[in-house]
């Protein structure tokens, strides 16, 4: 099985007391791909500094990330940003515009999303995007 991964998703299971660790940790081991847009290394990157995480472990985490034979980061395209913003129809898909991003590669690549954020949550399942869980 494979799934898309939110930025939450990552955060909780790099931060070992965080309240999902350990069952991040689980879900992830139990799937065979793991596909992580380029803005969620962003948004990890930014989200771990301001939270204190030495850049070191930063660094190592991200080289992980774009090495393991498990995981993907997908570039976002060109095309992606066009079709998002012309199929767009009103203002949450541009405050939440990351998260959008987020929820069309897992549409694209006919994955699930695993993320803990409810209001993607209710996003995708009114757009029809399969969620982890």
């Amino acid at each position: 099985m494979e799934a898309v991964i939110d930025t939450n998703v990552l955060i909780y299971e790099f931060i070992e007391d965080s309240e999902y660790h350990d069952e991040v940790k689980q879900m992830l081991n139990g799937l065979d791909h793991v596909i992580i847009p380029e803005i969620v290394v962003n948004e990890f990157i930014y989200i771990s500094s301001k939270i204190g995480v030495p850049f070191s472990i930063i660094k190592n985490k991200i080289i992980e990330l774009y090495t393991s034979y498990q995981s993907e980061v997908i570039e976002i395209k060109n095309d992606y940003i066009i079709h998002i913003i012309n199929s767009s129809n009103n203002i949450y898909e541009f405050k939440n515009f990351n998260d959008i991003i987020i929820s069309f590669i897992s549409k694209i690549k006919d994955a699930p999303l695993f993320t803990y954020d409810n209001n993607l949550k209710k996003y995708c399942s009114k757009h029809k995007i399969k969620l982890v869980k």
